[in-house]
């Protein structure tokens, strides 16, 4: 279960541990510095506009803070993805 003011959101278990496999990954080689994460530098300029370039530590958590609720929701569709590739592939 996923809280977050607004709403909540049940994931399960198996939803939780791909929301945090997802940020495993793309965190991989900063994960102790997520705002120099190149692949999250990336997603961050194609949502936002703001160059990757531009963004350092400061603009980096207001903008996850700012769009905490869209990014909780990306998450979530990333976990069910997951869980439906997973599903596709134990039917073969």
């Amino acid at each position: 279960m996923i809280a977050d003011g607004r709403y909540t959101l049940d994931v399960g278990l198996t939803g939780t541990l791909a929301i945090l496999k997802f940020l495993w990954r793309a965190t991989r080689g900063s994960r102790l510095r997520p705002w120099k994460s190149p692949y999250l530098l990336w997603r961050l300029e194609t949502y936002s506009g703001v160059r990757a370039s531009e963004i350092d530590i400061n603009q980096f958590f207001r903008l996850i803070w700012h769009e905490r609720h869209e990014m909780l929701r990306y998450l979530v569709w990333v976990a069910e993805a997951n869980s439906d590739s997973n599903v596709g592939a134990e039917q073969r």
